[in-house]
């Protein structure tokens, strides 16, 4: 298994990342509303993800913040990045919204 800090990265970027190419930049600007996650973006770029509060927590707010901007379909897309992360890691813990 991943670093557990890693895997949320990557879960959290994963789901960031396809929000974007549905809804644009409001993805990142979203992102950063909730509270202990930072996305850091240079030259239009996602280069890395900060989380400084509960990693599930935080995940579970992004997915439930997208939802309230794009609808079920950000459920969706949530659930597409998470399957093969979890596949790579079954001991994830996971907000009850992904489960």
């Amino acid at each position: 298994m991943q670093m557990v800090e890693d895997v949320y990265k990557k879960l959290i970027m994963g789901i960031v990342i396809q929000t974007r190419k549905n809804v644009g930049g409001a993805a990142i600007t979203q992102a950063n509303t909730i509270d202990g996650l930072k996305v850091i973006v240079i030259k239009n770029k996602i280069k890395d993800i900060e989380i400084t509060d509960d990693p599930v927590k935080v995940t579970g707010d992004l997915v439930e913040k997208y939802i309230k901007i794009m609808g079920p379909v950000a459920l969706t897309i949530a659930k597409k990045v998470t399957d093969p992360i979890l596949k790579e890691n079954p001991e994830l813990k996971l907000p009850e919204i992904l489960k």
